[in-house]
């Protein structure tokens, strides 16, 4: 059996997978994401560029039902409205989804972000649209519905626990940019050592994360030089609001 074939096994197995996680969501069981928070302990001194402490949200015994399938999905319903308009994002959410795991079972691999075709209408840009989902979850975890920083923009269709776990089930990747990756290196570290202050040349897993940190530091000076309409070096480092806020730099 070739490498392609076992794989196409192995994706058909975790539909079923998938089956079971969203009856045990209908029928109340708990079906919750547990998340590792960082020991944020206050250090003035080994404070700058420290990573803010997670958030931890309690998801136990949420579920999807008549009442509160809105409310997972990050809808206000107080007013009774909305109702038929989650139904139907919700119909369409798994029409889209019925999609990819058909695509990931003939092709062994998730499709590329381009995909329009007439078997699969869109569904590369809806796998955009989930990993953007997913990464606004992330943020509203991290730093709260009234911390978010200012670089964020509201997503049309937030993501539910249970379609996060659906997608994972059929081997959906959640993708990370370079940036994101060496900031979960920079939490880890923190978390090991208890402090931001990396040296310069320290390497991890043949990565220059001290380096990594210095440019952090840097491009955070030009980001406040910029903002006070001060001048700039030719090409300086860049820092967006949301990355500032991730690292906590002080």
């Amino acid at each position: 059996m070739s490498a392609s074939q076992k794989r196409k096994l192995q994706l058909a197995a975790h539909v079923s997978v998938v089956a079971s996680a969203v009856k045990r969501s209908k029928n109340g069981e708990d079906d919750s994401l547990n998340d590792d928070s960082l020991n944020d302990e206050d250090d003035e001194d080994d404070d700058i560029l420290a990573p803010q402490a997670e958030v931890e949200v309690d998801i136990r015994s949420e579920s999807i039902d008549e009442e509160n399938a809105a409310a997972v999905l990050g809808r206000d319903t107080s007013d009774g409205s909305g109702t038929t308009e989650h139904k139907q994002m919700d119909q369409d959410w798994e029409k889209s989804y019925s999609l990819l795991r058909q695509f990931v079972c003939e092709k062994g691999h998730l499709p590329p972000p381009a995909l329009n075709s007439p078997t699969y209408p869109r569904l590369g840009k809806w796998c955009v649209e989930q990993r953007k989902a997913y990464e606004y979850e992330q943020l509203l975890q991290e730093f709260g519905a009234d911390g978010l920083p200012q670089d964020v923009i509201p997503v049309r269709r937030r993501i539910s626990r249970v379609q996060i776990k659906s997608l994972e089930a059929i081997g959906f990747e959640w993708a990370k940019s370079a940036w994101d990756i060496k900031y979960e290196m920079l939490k880890k570290y923190y978390k090991e050592h208890g402090t931001a202050r990396v040296l310069r040349n320290t390497v991890v897993d043949g990565v220059a994360l001290g380096k990594w940190v210095g440019t952090q530091r840097s491009a955070y000076r030009c980001e406040m030089m910029r903002r006070e309409g001060k001048p700039l070096q030719k090409n300086p480092p860049r820092i967006n609001s949301i990355q500032i806020a991730k690292l906590n730099v002080r």
